[in-house]
């Protein structure tokens, strides 16, 4: 008699039974541990990115150069009388505006740059994306993402 009475008082489901508050503490727990492991997760990310931006951006040069740079030319050396005597140069290039320069050639450099230019605004997100894996599988810069823009 007091084996049977106490195992049934034991196994009652009164004594091993879940209850509904025991199942919201658990489900309440679980979706703590996730919205912590999220925000770990959220926190490790812009840490990585913030040290791929300064690593990236230690290269670049200050806003104040890029404000007043002038790209190399060549200086033509005339005589008195106007006519040319010659050039200097490192680059051999000439500032040409850009009313001069044939609609068909801006396109062609378009299309061999950037071919879906016009599809996207500004950036070309795939492109950038496309860049970063094939740099980040190479372990160098092998690819570009948005050369014109």
């Amino acid at each position: 008699m007091v084996g049977g009475e106490g195992v049934l008082c034991m196994a009652s489901r009164s004594y091993y039974s879940v209850t509904s508050k025991d199942r919201q503490r658990g489900v309440h727990a679980v979706c703590l541990f996730a919205i912590n492991l999220g925000c770990l997760v959220l926190l490790v990310s812009v840490g990585f990115a913030w040290i791929f931006c300064q690593d990236l951006t230690r290269a670049l040069p200050e806003v104040e150069y890029l404000a007043e740079y002038a790209s190399p030319a060549a200086t033509r050396v005339y005589a008195a009388d106007g006519s040319p005597l010659g050039e200097f140069y490192q680059e051999k290039r000439y500032l040409v505006p850009l009313e001069d320069i044939s609609p068909l050639v801006q396109q062609a450099v378009i299309v061999a740059e950037d071919a879906s230019f016009y599809q996207h605004l500004d950036i070309d997100m795939a492109a950038i994306g496309r860049a970063l894996f094939a740099n980040w599988r190479a372990g160098r810069t092998v690819q570009g993402g948005s050369t014109i823009t």
